[in-house]
């Protein structure tokens, strides 16, 4: 008999350090910055809006930089965002010892455990899913096992960028419902401003740090404002517009000749950093991620306008808009998508995780759909009923 499988708790951690958008234009590279605002239609029409003005700033340098933080709130949405390290982005120095994506997974998993009213003995498997892992051997998913002391567990690593909660789950619920495990942990976390050119205009103001993750259990008793994780769909296909230099074996080798790697461009092999084309990425994933979610709601005769409530990824204002436009029809209210951006900055895999984790909790019947997609490109969804 196959399992029924949901959500009976839910937890996040989020680091207290905060940088807003003026320290990150401080600490753009001026040459670049310049080169953004001129290439970015929005800067480029604010910054001679300025100066038609009278702006009293007279320099060019101080002006782009005031113009890039107005571009970071305004357009891309994002107000400020949670680091693991102040001091060591602005100080350009090795981050405090111990700051680490799992150290926050393992604090929002704990969370999420006391949200279920479940011991830690209890867990059978803990599913990491991140964009940062601090290494590849032992995995995230371990060490966050190693934190929380979950000796019975067995633990392993999802990486699908900022889809990595979404396929996550997928991978949770299908060891429920085949009865591998009878209760399991999945968590996001991210230090998503380790792996930050804060040079670099066109993708440091993206950057966040934290953790979500929830709890899963096969056949639990019911509970008022519980919810079932009715299924979901994971896509992918490949693309190089999302790229990071982090892990693997593609930076080692580009590392075999350094003076190469030094001179490594955004996106190039041996560039260590986060890089994104934006622009093509917008044009590509809309389509992807509109079907994806249609289709997943087909298989449950629903229609999008019969969600409640979707928990996005949080990239940007400009691509949910433009995600909700194709779904939807209209910009969506903050009810129907909440919304954390502003004050967290895109965290990677955890946006929509968070949204998830942080919810109030939907009414017995009511639906919900948790929406990712990110480099790959990979696709993740899961759909969601109140209990």
């Amino acid at each position: 008999m196959t399992a029924r499988v949901a959500i009976t708790g839910r937890g996040t951690a989020l680091p207290p350090d905060v940088l807003g958008n003026d320290d990150v234009a401080a600490l753009a590279d001026a040459g670049r910055l310049r080169a953004f605002v001129e290439s970015n239609v929005w800067c480029r029409n604010r910054f001679a809006a300025c100066r038609a003005n009278g702006d009293a700033t007279a320099d060019v340098a101080a002006l782009d930089r005031k113009v890039f933080a107005a571009f970071v709130g305004e357009r891309v949405g994002i107000v400020q965002r949670r680091v693991m390290d102040r001091a060591s982005v602005l100080e350009h120095r090795p981050a405090r010892a111990g700051a680490s994506g799992s150290e926050l997974g393992a604090q929002a998993a704990a969370a999420a455990l006391a949200s279920a009213g479940r011991a830690v003995a209890d867990v059978d498997a803990i599913i990491l899913g991140s964009s940062t892992p601090e290494s590849l051997c032992p995995s995230g998913a371990i060490l966050v096992q190693g934190r929380l002391g979950a000796t019975s567990a067995f633990a392993f690593d999802v990486q699908a960028a900022c889809s990595s909660f979404a396929f996550a789950l997928a991978s949770a619920r299908g060891l429920l419902m085949s009865g591998q495990a009878r209760c399991a942990v999945v968590v996001a976390a991210e230090y998503f401003s380790a792996m930050t050119d804060w040079a670099e205009p066109s993708t440091s103001y993206f950057a966040g740090d934290g953790a979500a993750a929830v709890v899963l259990e096969a056949d639990p008793a019911p509970r008022a404002g519980g919810m079932e994780l009715l299924d979901t769909l994971c896509r992918s296909s490949h693309s190089e517009n999302i790229r990071t230099g982090v892990g693997g074996t593609r930076l080692l080798r580009a590392w075999e000749d350094p003076a190469a790697a030094l001179q490594a461009k955004p996106g190039e092999d041996g560039y260590r950093y986060f890089f994104q084309n934006g622009p093509q990425v917008y044009r590509d994933v809309l389509p992807t991620v509109d079907l994806a979610s249609r289709d997943l709601l087909a298989r449950h005769g629903l229609a999008p306008d019969d969600v409640a409530r979707w928990w996005v990824h949080q990239a940007s204002l400009p691509m949910i808009d433009g995600i909700f436009q194709r779904i939807l029809g209209k910009r969506p209210t903050p009810d129907l998508v909440p919304l954390v951006l502003d004050r967290l900055g895109n965290t990677s895999s955890c946006g929509a995780a968070y949204c998830l984790a942080e919810d109030p909790g939907l009414a017995p019947g009511q639906y919900g759909m948790l929406l990712a997609f990110g480099g790959g490109y990979t696709v993740g969804a899961a759909l969601v009923r109140g209990t």
